[in-house]
């Protein structure tokens, strides 16, 4: 099976990154893996003897069409596989197109999420751009059951599976918790917010709630561990609120080291399709309060609205229970085997492992003969819950639509698939 995976993440060319780890284990398991990042880094990556990834470092519009050029060069995949159902699910389309291939979309954001929509005009016109897509596809990947759900209650036609991220479990186990009191004295609780600094990750009402806790805790203190277009912003609000000698702003970096030394995970998104961040933090201890969104709720998280959050915090800071995860997550080769066994499934038209199974139509079964021997073969297989009708002639047979004939071969009859 080749497969040809367009992906959105920069990782992809990041030595010892999770995503080109990721990448490594679905290789393993395939004659080819090609991965293209349109708007990524001019770089041509070896993720392993039988898989390359490759940037363009044009933009988005120039990496467009040198992906659509290289998606035409490559030995013809089995599978394309894109990362989004936005423009490069509409590039990996034409590709599949172009190819004669399946069209497989991944799903990482519920984009029928009310809040997804609310949040820009452009959000809007993308939900409008992912029906288009979903479609036309073969199959689709999303990352949790409720997704799923979404996807299912807008009438989406294609078959649709459930992985969950890959998360390197192993990575939190070696984690080493920092000296808390070493690097922040000041704080004698610490609450932490780990995301990217955009809008849809909705900091500054992290901000807004750390104020509201140290109202009651004055000796807390936050981390904001990330970086983006918000940073200046995130900076100037916590000096409006009169709390910036009370946070901290790092640049991204490992999480899991955060995770164990921190009393609190707080998580305000508008919207998650996932929801890594909840994920990680519980599998360290830390618990999290987070809003209904993504996989919060089912992994473990104290779910909580926004006007209820400073409560809940002050709730979870002043108990000191630590998280725990409530599902298990697959191990690296669970993870391996799970993905491949959906795409042969997606490959061959078959509904995934995932999706819920379908009532089965016992086949219809006719036979070519006359006399006693058609009918007791017809009313034994009958006791074994399949449809069947003896003595019936070979045209009969063609013009019901029968799935099986029976040949005569010496003195027995036997089924045979038409």
């Amino acid at each position: 099976m080749r497969v040809l995976v367009l992906s959105i993440d920069p990782n992809t060319f990041v030595e010892g990154s999770a995503v080109a780890r990721r990448f490594r284990l679905q290789a393993s398991t395939v004659e080819r893996l090609d991965v293209l990042v349109p708007h990524g880094p001019g770089a041509l990556v070896q993720l392993a003897g039988n898989a390359a990834a490759r940037g363009f470092g044009l933009g988005k519009i120039g990496g467009f069409f040198r992906a659509l050029a290289a998606g035409w060069r490559v030995e013809r995949p089995d599978i394309v596989s894109v990362q989004d159902p936005f423009l490069i699910g509409f590039l990996g389309w034409a590709i599949a197109l172009m190819r004669g291939s399946k069209f497989h979309v991944q799903v990482h954001t519920d984009v029928f999420d009310p809040g997804f929509a609310a949040h820009s005009f452009a959000n809007r016109l993308k939900a409008l751009l992912a029906r288009f897509i979903f479609a036309r596809a073969d199959s689709i990947r999303v990352v949790s059951e409720r997704a799923k759900k979404s996807l299912l209650a807008r009438g989406i036609r294609a078959e649709v599976s459930v992985l969950p991220v890959f998360i390197d479990t192993a990575a939190a186990e070696r984690a080493v918790p920092f000296n808390r009191r070493h690097r922040y004295p000041q704080f004698e609780k610490l609450v932490l917010f780990v995301g990217r600094l955009e809008p849809e990750k909705n900091a500054a009402r992290a901000l807004r709630v750390m104020a509201e806790i140290l109202r009651e805790e004055p000796r807390a203190g936050m981390i904001v561990l990330g970086g983006g277009s918000q940073l200046a912003y995130l900076e100037s609000l916590s000096r409006e609120l009169e709390i910036s000698k009370q946070v901290v702003f790092e640049p991204y970096q490992d999480p899991f080291p955060f995770y164990k030394a921190a009393d609190l995970l707080l998580v305000t998104s508008q919207y998650e399709g996932y929801g890594m961040a909840v994920v990680e933090a519980l599998l360290s201890g830390c618990p999290v309060v987070s809003p209904d969104v993504g996989v919060a709720g089912e992994m473990g998280a104290l779910v909580s609205s926004f006007d209820d959050m400073p409560a809940a915090a002050l709730q979870v800071l002043r108990s000191g229970a630590r998280g725990r995860l409530a599902v298990s997550l697959p191990s690296e080769s669970e993870y391996r085997d799970l993905w491949h066994a959906q795409m042969v499934q997606h490959l061959r038209g078959e509904t995934p492992r995932s999706a819920p199974a379908e009532e089965e139509t016992p086949p219809r079964v006719g036979f070519v003969g006359q006399g006693w021997i058609g009918k007791n073969y017809a009313d034994e297989l009958q006791k074994r819950g399949v449809r069947a009708r003896g003595a019936v002639s070979r045209k009969q047979s063609a013009d019901t639509g029968l799935r099986y004939r029976v040949y005569r071969r010496a003195d027995a009859h036997y089924p045979r698939r038409v």
